[in-house]
């Protein structure tokens, strides 16, 4: 079983995944360089399991094919692999013991090495208030006229003559003359006077209110869709781990 350092990556020898159905599955496999001569074996798969794609393939290399003061197991790239199923070889394009050094730092490399990542990018809503001027309102006085009908009393004098006979009186005492008497008569006449009077108080003020408003809109969302265009060459390189029921026992 292959030493995994990286967290990403899963070993298919751990027993909790397997290659799926109808893929080769190529441990054990002779491994061989570009001029057909056989390197070392293949030992594990290492496989991403949040993409279900197996990344790395690790080599048990021979004795003579390791580089010197290098470990005999490295890690390939199955980018850098071509699978003959034919023959059950997998071709590494290596020429010779220089070059098989290079795959020796792989278990430092990441999976960014085999990969090209995008982004998914979606709106989001956030909804903000800010204060406006909804309006207004006017306050005005008017002046407003109306008839007023109201009964009061008043009082007056009257003149009232009384005629009585003069008894005993001398006949030499009595002059014939023209003679007047004004009396003067007084009564009680309406005198209307107007005044303002302050009946009521009005005081104009604000209060908070609230209400509830549905707000619509159309946001965007990315989303990512992923389709396969592969010939036979890129589907032997194509060996994907499955997850296998570990429930049982």
């Amino acid at each position: 079983m292959a030493n995994v350092t990286d967290q990403n990556l899963v070993s298919l020898d751990d027993g909790g995944w397997e290659v799926a159905e109808g893929e080769p599955d190529v441990r054990g496999w002779d491994v061989v360089s570009a001029d057909q001569r056989k390197i070392g074996e293949v030992d594990d798969l290492l496989a991403d399991p949040t993409s279900q794609k197996v990344r790395y393939i690790t080599v048990e290399l021979n004795r003579g094919a390791a580089a010197a003061g290098h470990d005999r197991t490295i890690r390939v790239p199955i980018s850098r692999a071509r699978l003959l199923e034919r023959d059950k070889h997998v071709v590494i394009d290596v020429a010779s013991s220089t070059d098989l050094a290079d795959f020796s730092t792989a278990p430092a490399q990441s999976l960014q090495d085999d990969q090209m990542r995008l982004t998914r990018a979606a709106e989001e809503l956030r909804i903000g208030k800010r204060r406006v001027q909804a309006g207004e309102v006017e306050v005005k006085k008017r002046v407003e006229t109306q008839h007023v009908r109201e009964a009061v009393t008043l009082h007056g004098e009257e003149v009232d003559v009384q005629r009585r006979p003069v008894t005993g009186a001398s006949s030499g005492d009595v002059q014939i003359s023209a003679q007047e008497v004004r009396v003067p008569i007084y009564e009680e006449e309406a005198i209307i006077e107007k005044r303002p009077v302050v009946k009521e108080g009005v005081v104009i003020s604000k209060r908070p209110s609230e209400r509830t408003e549905t707000v619509e809109t159309d946001v965007r969302e990315e989303h990512i869709d992923v389709e396969k265009h592969r010939d036979e060459v890129e589907k032997n390189r194509d060996v994907r781990p499955t997850e296998r029921d570990r429930t049982r026992g």
